[in-house]
C-alpha cells in the first residue's frame, strides 16, 4: 500500500506504552495497524463488525488513552473501557454481554437461540413447531418468547449464515450473532454425543428412513449439506433429481438442516464443489479404508469410460462398452487391493491413459503423508503400456500385461513355478473356484527394471490361457504379482456396483465451457492438420481407384491374350484343306475379331483414365509436400468449436458417492460373515438400512424400532438382529450422553 494513500489516525509518537500506529486507507475504507514499521493487521472501519470492536478494545488495553480513543474513533469512553475489560477477562459470558451492546440482555440470548435453531423435531412438528418451541423454552429457560421471535430465528437467511437482527434493532446485535455462527456450528459438527437424534425430547413417532441410524457411527465426521447428500445416497436416491422420494421431515432428525428445494440443492452443490472440499472428502474417505492411502502399498488403477449421449460437441475417445470410438467422459479411479475406491479424477478425452495416470497420481499423492509417496505398487491394464511410460515409474512400481504378447515366450527347459488360488463362490462354507498357475520368470530384455512372467493359467473347466505379465516391484513374490493381476476384475465389479446403487455414471450437471476458455489447462500437442487429412484422404481415394483400374486393365489384357490365341487357332483350322465347316469358322473368327476390337477400345479408355488419375495424384502429392502436416491441437479444437463438460459438480458428488459406498461396504463387511451368503447379503442389509422406524425418546435413551414390512425367513431375521446388536454396541461405545437402543420388528404393527 502506498503511504500517500494512508492518513494517520494514531501515531506511535503519541503513545506512552506502545509502538502501535494506525492509518486510515482512504480508498478501501480500512484501518491499517502497524507495529513499528511492520503491518500487524487490517481492520474494517464498519462499526457493526465484531473485529472492529475487538480492535478498539485492544488499543485501549495496549495503553492508548481513553481521551484519544474517544476523540479519534468517537465512541463513548464507557463503551471503550467495557470492550477492553471484557477482552482481558477471558470470560465468554462477559465478552458476549459486552459486545452485544445495550440490549445484550434481551430474551433471545445465545443459549436460547442455539436451542431453537438446533431443535431436532422442528421438521417433524409441521406448522405447530412455534407453539411447541415457545412452551419448551419457557419450561427449560424460564423465559417467555413470542412465536414471531421463533420464526425470525428459524428464518432461511439466518440459517444460511447471513446476518439477522432478531436480538433487537440495534446494529450491535447482528455482529455478535455472526461472530458466534461458526462456534455454534462447530458444536454440532463432529461429535456423536451431539448427533441430532440424541437431541430428541420425549415423544413417539413413525419416520421414514429410520434405518439410517445404523450408519451413524460413520456419519459424525460429516457436516452440513454433504451429510444430507450422504443420507440421500444411502437411502437409494442416486442423484438430487431423485430426492423427491425422500421424506425431509424424517431425515430432519439426522441432519442440522435439510435443503429441500431442487434449485437450492443445485446452488449448494455449485458452492460446495471446490477443489479443497473434494480433497477434504477424499481425506475423510481415507479414514473409512483399512488398506487405503497411508495404510496400503498396493493399488489398482482403472480408467472407467462414461458414454456421453448428449448433443454437445465434445472430444471422442475409446468407449469399451461400445467397442468403438465415441464421445466419452473418463473417470480414472484408484482402488485398494480389496476393491475399495480411494480416489476418482475426471477427464475429457484430450489426454490418453499414459498421460492421465501421472496427472492423477499427483493429486492422489496429496492423500498420503509426504514420507509415504513412494514405493507403492500400481496394477494397471495394458493401456499403460509404452516404453516411455514404463520408464516414468521411478519412485513407484508397476504391474501390467505385456502388450502384443504372441504366446511364444514359454521355454520347456526353464524352471517352472506352480501354485493354486481359491475363491469362494457364494459363501465361506460353500463351493470354491480353483485356479492353477504355472509361471516362468526372466529379466525383460526391453527394460531390465521389469521382470517378465510368462503365465499359463487354468480354471475349473480346464480352459488354459498363456499371457505375459511385467512387474517392476523387486520385493513382491511371483505368486502375489500374478494373482493380483488376474484378480483385477474386482475393480470392474465395483464400478458396476457403484453405477447401479450409487449412480457414479450420473452426469449430475449439464454445465459446459468453451474449449477456448479452458485451453490454459492443457498441454498443447501437434496433430495432423485438417487440410492435410483431406488431401491424404483424397490421395488414398485416388490410389484406390488407380489400383482398381490397374487390376481391371490386367484382367482385360489377359482376356485379350486369350482371344488372340483363339483367333490364331481358328485361322489355322481354316487353312486345312479337308475342313467341312469353313462357314462356321469364318463366322466364329468374325465374332472373335469384334470382341478383340471392343476389348482394345476398353483398354485404351482405361489407360487414359489411369493416366488422368495419376496426374491428379501427382498434384495432390505436390500439395502435401508443400503443406505443413502438423498443427496445434488446441487451436484445432478452438477453431472447430469444441466444448468441455464442466465436471466440478459431478466431481464433488462423486466424492460423496465414494464415501457413501465405503460406509455401506464397512457395514456389509460386518454383516457378511454373520449372514454368510455373498449373493444377497448386500440386498438384505439395504432393506434394513432403508427401513422405517418408530422412534421414542426419554432423558436417558433414544429407541429406534426398525420395521421390515416384508416376509423374511427366520435365519435372515436372526442374522439382522445379530448385526444390529453389534452396531448398537459400537455407537454406544462412543459415549453418547443418551443410550441408543435399536430393535427390529417385522410383519404388521398393532398400535
Amino acid at each position: 500500500m502506498n503511504n500517500n494513500t494512508l492518513a494517520v489516525v494514531l501515531s506511535n509518537y503519541e503513545l506512552k506504552y506502545s509502538d502501535i500506529s494506525v492509518f486510515l486507507d482512504k480508498e478501501e475504507r480500512s484501518y491499517y495497524v502497524y507495529l513499528g514499521i511492520a503491518l500487524l493487521e487490517r481492520v474494517s472501519i464498519n462499526e457493526e463488525e465484531l473485529g472492529y470492536k475487538i480492535f478498539i478494545g485492544r488499543l485501549y488495553n495496549s495503553g492508548v488513552s481513553l481521551k484519544k480513543l474517544k476523540e479519534r474513533f468517537r465512541h463513548d469512553h464507557r463503551t471503550i473501557k467495557k470492550w477492553g475489560e471484557a477482552l482481558k477477562s477471558g470470560d465468554i459470558g462477559i465478552i458476549e454481554k459486552a459486545f452485544s451492546g445495550r440490549k445484550g440482555n434481551v430474551k433471545a440470548k445465545l443459549e436460547v437461540v442455539n436451542y431453537i435453531r438446533h431443535h431436532r423435531e422442528r421438521y417433524l412438528l409441521g406448522k405447530k413447531y412455534r407453539e411447541v418451541i415457545v412452551k419448551e423454552v419457557e419450561e427449560i429457560f424460564g423465559i417467555k418468547i413470542s412465536k414471531r421471535l421463533v420464526s425470525e430465528i428459524c428464518k432461511k437467511q439466518f440459517l444460511k449464515g447471513r446476518d439477522g437482527d432478531f436480538l433487537g434493532k440495534g446494529r450491535e446485535k447482528r455482529s455478535i450473532i455472526a461472530s458466534f455462527e461458526g462456534r455454534m456450528r462447530g458444536n454440532f459438527s463432529g461429535m456423536l454425543q451431539r448427533s441430532p437424534f440424541f437431541m430428541l425430547r420425549s415423544r413417539k413417532f413413525l419416520i421414514h428412513h429410520g434405518g439410517q441410524i445404523l450408519f451413524e457411527g460413520y456419519m459424525s465426521n460429516y457436516i452440513g449439506y454433504e451429510r444430507q447428500l450422504l443420507i440421500q445416497l444411502l437411502q437409494g436416491h442416486v442423484n438430487i433429481e431423485q430426492s423427491k422420494g425422500l421424506c425431509f421431515r424424517s431425515i430432519g432428525i439426522f441432519i442440522d438442516r435439510a435443503v429441500r428445494v431442487l434449485r437450492e440443492q443445485r446452488e449448494q452443490i455449485a458452492r460446495e464443489g471446490t477443489k479443497d472440499n473434494i480433497h477434504r472428502l477424499y481425506m475423510k474417505n481415507k479414514e473409512l479404508l483399512r488398506d487405503g492411502p497411508d495404510k496400503g502399498k498396493i493399488f489398482y488403477f482403472d480408467p472407467h469410460t462414461k458414454h456421453y449421449t448428449g448433443q454437445l460437441k465434445i472430444l471422442k475417445g475409446w468407449c469399451g462398452s461400445l467397442h468403438r470410438a465415441s464421445k466419452v467422459l473418463n473417470l480414472d479411479c484408484f482402488h485398494t487391493i480389496s476393491g475399495r475406491v480411494c480416489f476418482i479424477k475426471h477427464y475429457s478425452a484430450y489426454y490418453d491413459l499414459r498421460e492421465r495416470f501421472f496427472i492423477s497420481l499427483r493429486e492422489f499423492d496429496m492423500l498420503f503423508k509426504e514420507d509415504n509417496r513412494h514405493g507403492r505398487t500400481f496394477i494397471i491394464d495394458r493401456a499403460i503400456y509404452s516404453e516411455a511410460c514404463l520408464n516414468n515409474f521411478d519412485k513407484d512400481y508397476l504391474i501390467t500385461w505385456e502388450k502384443g504378447y504372441r504366446g511364444d515366450g514359454w521355454d520347456k527347459k526353464k524352471r517352472v513355478i506352480s501354485f493354486e488360488r481359491e475363491k469362494s463362490k457364494n459363501s465361506k462354507r460353500g463351493k470354491v473356484r480353483r485356479y492353477r498357475f504355472s509361471c516362468q520368470v526372466s529379466k525383460w530384455k526391453k527394460n531390465e527394471k521389469f521382470r517378465r512372467i510368462i503365465v499359463k493359467a487354468k480354471n475349473d473347466n480346464e480352459k488354459e490361457i498363456e499371457v505375459s505379465i511385467l512387474c517392476s516391484d523387486p520385493e513382491i513374490t511371483i505368486q502375489d504379482a500374478v494373482w493380483l493381476m488376474f484378480n483385477r476384475w474386482l475393480q470392474e465389479n465395483d464400478f458396476k456396483y457403484l453405477i447401479k446403487h450409487f449412480g457414479i455414471d450420473q452426469l449430475d450437471s449439464y454445465a459446459w465451457d468453451n474449449f477456448e476458455e479452458r485451453a490454459f489447462e492443457f498441454r498443447d500437442k501437434k496433430v495432423v492438420s485438417e487440410e492435410y487429412k483431406k488431401l491424404k484422404r483424397s490421395s488414398n481415394k485416388l490410389i484406390k481407384n488407380i489400383s482398381k483400374k490397374l487390376y481391371k486393365l490386367k484382367q482385360k489384357k489377359k482376356k485379350l491374350k486369350q482371344l488372340e490365341t483363339e483367333k490364331l487357332s481358328i485361322e489355322g483350322a481354316l487353312r486345312l484343306p479337308e475342313t467341312n465347316k469353313s462357314g462356321e469358322l469364318r463366322r466364329a473368327i468374325a465374332g472373335v475379331k469384334r470382341q478383340i476390337k471392343t476389348l482394345n477400345n476398353s483398354i485404351d479408355k482405361l489407360n487414359k483414365e489411369i493416366l488422368e488419375l495419376e496426374k491428379q495424384h501427382e498434384i495432390i502429392e505436390e500439395k502435401q509436400v508443400n503443406m505443413l502436416s502438423e498443427t496445434s491441437k488446441i487451436q484445432y479444437l478452438i477453431d472447430n468449436s469444441y466444448v468441455l463438460l464442466n465436471v466440478k459438480r459431478k466431481a464433488y458428488i462423486d466424492a460423496i458417492r465414494v464415501n457413501a459406498a465405503n460406509i455401506f461396504r464397512n457395514l456389509n463387511d460386518i454383516f457378511r460373515p454373520i449372514y454368510d451368503n455373498f449373493r444377497d447379503d448386500h440386498h438384505y442389509l439395504r432393506i434394513l438400512t432403508r427401513a422405517p422406524a418408530i422412534v421414542s425418546s426419554s432423558d436417558s435413551f433414544v429407541h429406534f424400532m426398525l420395521w421390515i414390512p416384508g416376509t423374511l425367513q427366520n435365519y435372515i431375521i436372526e442374522a439382522l438382529k445379530q448385526f444390529i446388536d453389534i452396531i448398537t454396541q459400537q455407537i454406544n461405545s462412543m459415549n453418547p450422553y443418551k443410550e441408543l437402543k435399536i430393535t427390529l420388528n417385522r410383519g404388521p404393527l398393532f398400535l
